[in-house]
């Protein structure tokens, strides 16, 4: 398909215009934006003709930008891009795009202008992507420059979409080569690809994983600390499900306050999350997937040096425990929540630490410090994991676990996957410790 031709808008169309999709990443449904009666025999969706921009736009308050990296499933995963378009569009104060990587190995993809008219969701194909390479920090740098150049904001709220893993990365992309992360490693987007993807556009103000799993990662968000404000997502499994009925009201407050403290967006964030869901669970309408509150966290960037060092401390004080005392912090953290054999609860691990004689003052450090960065969160105290506190840290089990090897069988791939969080602290070092140096055959 050459650049000037009008994309071919892919099955999804064809199933969103009913009441529900699903939505087989994460297993959610996604219901659409109500209509009022005047609009029933006007098209839901306006499929504009491509038109890439020639001059920058009026400099908005707000750009909000989804990165759908939906490639996934042999077609069968669920992209939410027309969802995301359903229920937020463009306005007076804000600018909304959405790059979108569906699974297709021949099907060009697009950077798409969303406008809401009376009736109709207007969807412009503004740059033509090809096959886009949503796991590598290039797609995403190249989709915040295009933004920047041609719609110039004065602050930028980023939405990721995809597979999720935690320290590991999100956004895996099966065209480009990859899996679905199950016998062979995935190729993630790693947190160092994000960081730098966003270092060279200056940062953006918020970033929000929607739907991505296990993201409320300490180890992410270390990393991305002096490239956004603020950081939005899940300690646990999670789907667009969760935000599917938010988004919408999320962006209106954009539009209705675009000069809003970034805190205030993190705390309207969390509330309308947690408002949407309880709905959803009053109404039951999706009783047979949502029997609970999610859990999601807004962290506060600015604060998370402080985790760090905090974290630092407990894990130099850890290391010089007896073995009587370090039995003592096993059974610590088996008590507390636990989101894979691989990732615990880091408040609730140092809560139980506070107990333990030797390591109580820089536990209770930690504590402080993660009550300082987390902003606001939605969660309940009925999930399966137990009461969570919205960030997450690796710690593996210590029963029958080895290190997860990469491809060259080089042992320890958390010690050498090159994050910030294991240079600048010995955490790292205490798990290394703790559980030893094992590799996988």
């Amino acid at each position: 398909m050459h650049a000037h031709a009008t994309p071919r808008f892919r099955h999804a169309f064809v199933v969103l215009v009913g009441f529900a999709i699903l939505a087989t990443s994460g297993g959610a449904i996604a219901q659409m934006a109500p209509r009022d009666e005047a609009c029933e025999d006007v098209p839901r969706f306006e499929a504009l003709p491509f038109a890439a921009p020639t001059s920058p736009c009026q400099t908005k308050p707000w750009n909000v930008l989804f990165y759908s990296a939906a490639d996934f499933g042999g077609g069968e995963g669920f992209d939410p891009w027309f969802a995301f378009a359903d229920h937020v569009g463009s306005g007076p104060h804000v600018n909304v795009l959405i790059l979108d990587d569906a699974y297709s190995p021949t099907e060009d993809d697009y950077v798409y202008w969303v406008e809401h008219q009376t009736c109709s969701r207007c969807l412009k194909p503004i740059l033509n992507l090809g096959e886009p390479a949503t796991d590598e920090a290039g797609a995403l740098e190249a989709f915040l420059r295009f933004a920047a150049k041609w719609f110039p904001a004065e602050r930028t709220l980023l939405f990721l979409y995809g597979h999720g893993g935690a320290w590991l990365g999100a956004c895996t992309d099966e065209s480009n080569g990859t899996t679905m992360c199950g016998e062979t490693r995935c190729d993630w987007l790693t947190p160092v690809e994000m960081r730098l993807a966003l270092e060279a556009v200056g940062g953006v103000d918020a970033l929000m994983f929607s739907a991505p799993c296990v993201m409320a990662s300490l180890e992410v968000a270390y990393e991305l600390r002096e490239v956004t404000d603020i950081y939005v997502a899940s300690e646990e499994g999670s789907g667009y499900l969760y935000w599917s009925n938010a988004v919408g009201p999320i962006v209106a407050s954009l539009e209705e306050d675009p000069r809003q403290d970034i805190d205030d967006v993190a705390r309207n964030t969390i509330d309308i999350i947690r408002s949407t869901m309880e709905e959803v669970l009053e109404d039951g309408y999706w009783a047979y997937l949502v029997t609970y509150l999610p859990n999601i966290s807004a962290i506060r960037s600015s604060a998370l040096s402080t985790v760090a060092a905090a974290v630092d401390a407990l894990a130099g004080a850890a290391l010089a425990l007896s073995p009587e005392d370090r039995g003592a912090l096993t059974d610590a953290r088996l008590r507390c929540p636990s989101f894979s054999p691989e990732l615990i609860d880091l408040l609730a691990l140092a809560k139980s630490c506070e107990q333990i004689a030797g390591i109580s003052t820089e536990a209770s450090a930690v504590v402080a410090a993660v009550d300082q960065a987390i902003i606001g969160q939605v969660a309940s105290n009925i999930s399966p994991y137990g009461e969570s506190h919205g960030l997450s840290i690796f710690y593996p089990h210590p029963a029958g676990f080895a290190w997860a090897a990469d491809p060259e069988g080089s042992e320890n791939i958390y010690v050498n996957y090159g994050l910030s969080f294991t240079a600048d602290t010995d955490w790292d070092e205490f798990v290394s410790s703790l559980l030893g140096e094992q590799s996988t055959p």
